[in-house]
């Protein structure tokens, strides 16, 4: 049985489905409204699409950003497609990396950087006696590093491709261990940031006497929430419903911004060591936990 598609004016399917931070289609009658959508007729100039999607692949959106440029390349001029074509392609490589795929991961960070640099070989191919000031303009596109940027991505691939995804996404303890269960922190994190007031979230294991870990998140909200225990149970029943009750957060704090390094990678471990640091017992006590008793 056919099922009715939102279209556009031209008759064109649009995928009015909602998606969580990394792209992935949410369940239409689930509780949420998952992440702010990029919209289908997105049309922006070179140096706003690029500002986009910078602050997009910065708040962990890549998935997001890939639309962003993806939008630029089949609408800007045809002598910059290769360029916006290949920053997508990246983007999606990142958005690979972020889902655990990490084959998928090192195949668009590379075909992506090979692009762009296609492009940088055709601008340079095109204008030989080009004046410092050009040549400069052509190295740094709409304000776009080329250079670190292609070079952060190829070394990412690298890494990738030898180590693994684990380092990659801030945790060589990467699986929670609790009650007998494995849990994926960007499982969790998924969860949480689909719902509309979490615009952030990290997730890891904190040590627990009985369960050996527990789920921890620290959230970041949207602009128009506050912090309150109201919102936090809510956030923890949220969960409960999207993924399996074991894997909700017991522990849940609001907090400005989630630690980055200096590439813009999330460091949960230092969210981690401040917890430990400032309150080491905090995590074993079963008293903390309104729930102690419930999903053994």
């Amino acid at each position: 049985m056919s099922r009715d598609r939102d279209r556009d004016t031209g008759g064109r399917p649009r995928n009015a489905r909602p998606r969580d931070a990394l792209g992935r289609p949410l369940d239409r009658s689930g509780p949420g409204a998952g992440a702010d959508p990029i919209p289908d007729d997105l049309l922006l100039a070179g140096a706003d699409a690029a500002r986009l999607a910078d602050e997009l692949l910065r708040a962990g959106r890549p998935f997001h950003a890939h639309e962003v440029l993806e939008a630029s390349w089949k609408s800007g001029p045809a002598g910059e497609r290769d360029l916006w074509q290949g920053l997508a392609q990246i983007a999606v490589g990142l958005t690979h990396a972020h889902r655990g795929n990490a084959r998928g991961a090192v195949a668009l960070l590379t075909r992506g950087t090979q692009r762009v640099r296609a492009y940088q070989a055709a601008s340079a191919a095109a204008s030989p006696a080009a004046s410092p000031a050009a040549s400069a303009a052509q190295d740094r596109p709409y304000g776009i590093d080329l250079a670190a940027f292609l070079a952060a991505s190829e070394a990412l691939a690298a890494r990738i491709d030898r180590d693994g995804l684990a380092d990659y996404l801030g945790r060589t303890d990467f699986m929670i261990s609790t009650a007998g269960h494995k849990i994926a922190p960007v499982e969790v994190e998924t969860a949480l940031s689909s719902h509309p007031a979490v615009r952030e979230a990290v997730v890891f294991g904190l040590p627990d006497a009985t369960r050996r870990e527990t789920v921890a998140a620290f959230v970041v909200l949207t602009q128009g929430f506050s912090p309150s225990d109201g919102l936090r149970r809510e956030l923890q029943d949220y969960v409960k419903s999207r993924l399996a009750p074991y894997k909700y957060p017991r522990r849940l704090d609001f907090i400005d911004a989630i630690p980055r390094d200096s590439v813009g990678k999330v460091q949960p471990r230092i969210l981690k060591e401040f917890v430990l640091a400032a309150d080491p017992d905090k995590s074993l006590a079963l008293a903390a936990d309104p729930d102690k008793s419930k999903d053994m």
